[in-house]
């Protein structure tokens, strides 16, 4: 095959991948595909897939981008959406308002939500001006039914992901229970 001919062949295919994009984001889709597809190479929840794989799952994503200070989702809400920071940075905060962690590019929110069908345990907002690719949770869930290696793949991912947010979980929560232990001691020493 010819070097036009597989430019040609490759723009089509390009353009199916987004056929489901609209308008000006199919084009900004395409005309970064390859960079999309290393960045989600990077993330955990995809962590395996093979080049085809990730065009199906581009086929499904959109473009997204939210201005600093928007609020991406809220606690309680229905999970509807999970999503990959490209660009920017996210704050997660309890319903308090207590922020938890900050979310870097590469990062993911939405996603135990999404695969648990649950609803939004923390809040989400934009620290910065963000670029995100978005995956809808009906569209995300026909994939994974539609096609048992992709599915397989990513939850296993998933399972794991989240089996390390636990793992960091209850290292947190032994170091509170070694402070708290601590100023017991303290205070019982102490005379308290």
């Amino acid at each position: 095959m010819s070097s036009s001919n597989k430019k040609n062949s490759n723009r089509r295919n390009d353009s199916l991948i987004f056929q489901r994009s609209r308008g000006s984001e199919r084009r900004l889709l395409v005309k970064h595909y390859g960079h999309f597809i290393t960045i989600l190479e990077k993330v955990p929840v995809f962590s395996g897939l093979s080049i085809p794989q990730f065009h199906s799952v581009l086929a499904i994503c959109h473009r997204h981008e939210i201005e600093a200070g928007t609020c991406l989702f809220r606690v309680g809400e229905d999970s509807r959406e999970m999503h990959v920071l490209i660009k920017g940075e996210l704050s997660v905060c309890l319903e308090s308002g207590d922020p938890i962690v900050d979310i870097k590019p590469i990062g993911i929110v939405g996603e135990m939500g999404v695969f648990c069908n649950s609803s939004r345990s923390a809040t989400v907002t934009a620290a910065t001006d963000c670029l995100l690719l978005s995956f809808h949770s009906d569209d995300l869930m026909h994939l994974i039914d539609s096609d048992y290696s992709i599915g397989r793949k990513i939850l296993l991912n998933v399972i794991r992901d989240l089996a390390d947010k636990i793992k960091i979980d209850n290292k947190h929560i032994a170091g509170l229970k070694q402070d708290s232990f601590t100023r017991q001691l303290s205070n019982i020493l102490a005379g308290h």
